[in-house]
């Protein structure tokens, strides 16, 4: 493409990012991107304080951000909560803290001191997406990641048409797989309806997904990849 506004703004928005990651109000520290890694700041009393960030986010759910202070000071603690998550449990030394909901910044306030650690377990339940009505796509997230069928992974090919068995409760279920290819980051199998025309319905298959940042990366090639999946038109009025 040569240099242009784009790819000289995509580098931007990831420089800003250690800057953004974990800030410092007039209150205390405030975390808003789960990035493993220390982080340097000041107290309110101009004090420094540094967090350690630990865990395989977003691979995982859980992070734990250790407290590494000078000396115990009151201060708060502002947690984002993401709006994906439904359900977010936030633990203190292993107490847990109630009042945390999606989609705000959860604030603990209390003396903090060294060695001081809290524990966040996100929910990373599959979530779809659909758009459209005739015909209708479907999209897969799972917490922060897009979820991607690639031509490098098992299942239907790639162009069929295919819907997700949902159990009773409307979750898809999602194990995570070990595959091959050192290109993909991580990798996940569900359960799919396939594209079938028989009289019954048809039994479900193990379809592999990936993350959309994998999809499509092959050193020696350029595998197909697709993130909206056509559904089924059931003139019954429900999927199989």
């Amino acid at each position: 493409m040569g240099l242009n506004c784009c790819t000289a703004s995509g580098p931007r928005g990831l420089f800003v990012i250690p800057q953004t990651a974990v800030m410092q109000s007039s209150e205390g520290a405030v975390v808003n991107l789960y990035i493993p890694g220390t982080y340097t700041l000041q107290s309110p009393k101009n004090k420094t304080v540094t967090l350690v960030q630990q865990g395989e986010y977003p691979k995982t759910g859980t992070m734990r951000i250790v407290f590494q202070a000078q000396q115990p000071e009151e201060m708060t603690l502002s947690l984002r909560i993401p709006a994906w998550s439904k359900t977010t449990r936030v633990a203190v030394n292993g107490q847990e803290v109630s009042a945390v909901r999606s989609g705000s910044y959860l604030q603990i306030n209390r003396q903090w001191g060294a060695g001081d650690r809290v524990e966040l377990t996100m929910d990373m339940q599959a979530q779809l997406h659909f758009m459209g009505t005739n015909p209708q796509y479907l999209a897969i997230t799972r917490g922060p990641v897009v979820l991607t069928r690639d031509a490098r992974l098992s299942g239907a090919d790639v162009q069929a048409v295919i819907t997700p068995a949902e159990d009773k409760n409307g979750h898809l279920e999602l194990t995570p797989v070990t595959v091959k290819d050192p290109d993909i980051w991580m990798a996940f199998k569900a359960q799919f309806y396939p594209e079938s025309y028989k009289e019954e319905d048809p039994e479900p298959i193990d379809v592999e997904l990936c993350d959309y940042a994998s999809a499509g990366n092959a050193t020696s090639s350029y595998p197909f990849f697709k993130v909206w999946m056509p559904q089924f038109y059931n003139p019954r009025g429900k999927q199989p």
